[in-house]
Order: C-alpha cells, then sequence, then structure tokens
C-alpha cells in the first residue's frame, strides 16, 4: 500500500503517468505485477467501511484468479482443516465456518484478516457449511480445528481459553 500526494509539484509527472487527475483515487496493483500496468482503478465508495470491503474483495479476488504468493494469508475456502495445519509456525487452528450470507458480506475474510493481528502462530481459514458438514457440524460459526480434522465450537464461553491456550 502506498500513498502519493499529487498536489505536491515533485508528485505531478508520476500522478499523470498513472491517470491520477482527480482526488481521491484509490488503485490496486496485484503482487508482481508489472512496471507497465498502471493499476486497477477502484470504482466503489471511498467511505472507509466499503473501501475496506471493496480492499477485501480485491485480495479474495486475486487469491481466486492465482496472483497471490505464499506470503499473503490464505482466503480460500478449504475443504479440510489439515489444508491449514500445513502452513510452516503453526500451533493453532480455528475455521469460520460461512453459510451464503455470511459469506456474501465477507465475513470469514474479515476475520481472517483481523487474525493476522493476534499471533503468527494461530491461523484462521474459511470454510462453507456444505464442506463442515462431514464434520458434522450443522450451522455457521468459529470452530477450533484439531490436527485430525475434528471441529469443536467456540462459544462465548470458551472463546479465550481456547484462543489463549
Amino acid at each position: 500500500m502506498a500513498a502519493i500526494a499529487c498536489s505536491e509539484p515533485a508528485n505531478s509527472a508520476l500522478c499523470r503517468s498513472y491517470g491520477v487527475t482527480g482526488y481521491p483515487v484509490v488503485k490496486f496493483f496485484p503482487p508482481n505485477s508489472d512496471s507497465s500496468f498502471r493499476g486497477q482503478k477502484y470504482e466503489g465508495d471511498k467511505l472507509a467501511d466499503n473501501l475496506l470491503i471493496g480492499i477485501v474483495k480485491y485480495l479474495n479476488q486475486n487469491v481466486n484468479e492465482g496472483r497471490s504468493d505464499r506470503s499473503w494469508p490464505k482466503l480460500k475456502s478449504v475443504e479440510h482443516p489439515r489444508e491449514l495445519w500445513q502452513l510452516s509456525g503453526v500451533r493453532q487452528v480455528f475455521v469460520v465456518v460461512e453459510d451464503a450470507a455470511m459469506s456474501s458480506k465477507n465475513v470469514g475474510l474479515m476475520v481472517i484478516l483481523d487474525s493476522l493481528r493476534m499471533r503468527p502462530d494461530v491461523v484462521v481459514g474459511r470454510m462453507t457449511s456444505e464442506d463442515a458438514a462431514r464434520y458434522r457440524v450443522s450451522s455457521p460459526g468459529l470452530f477450533q480445528a484439531t490436527y485430525f480434522g475434528g471441529l469443536q465450537e467456540i462459544t462465548r464461553d470458551t472463546s479465550r481459553e481456547a484462543i489463549f491456550r
């Protein structure tokens, strides 16, 4: 992420070369993009909450289209919790089980990105309710995953104990 003050005379040539003619302008650049790429202009609402959702959708789109690298968080929905355990340095895995309504609101993606601020050995992933049904999970929510694939629901009463173990 970068911010450029296009009102500064020293930056005017750079801003013109990227097609910035008004303010504010938000542009997305996929990882390892070619230097000739001038960015994908964000056309959505620029209020903070809506901009955040736009960024999350952009990240998710890049992951789904294979334009991310190993340093990015695992945003794709997993079919089995073991996929998350295979990441290096993992001590705990949590899974957000999403139904269609939660998925459309990017709940799982937001939880994954928020969790990056916790601890590096804690990984959060997301799973569709259809995939979770194989593990006898019948409703959306947050679950702690065992290495062998079990899912235990995290409730208000068990959340602190599960996360700070």
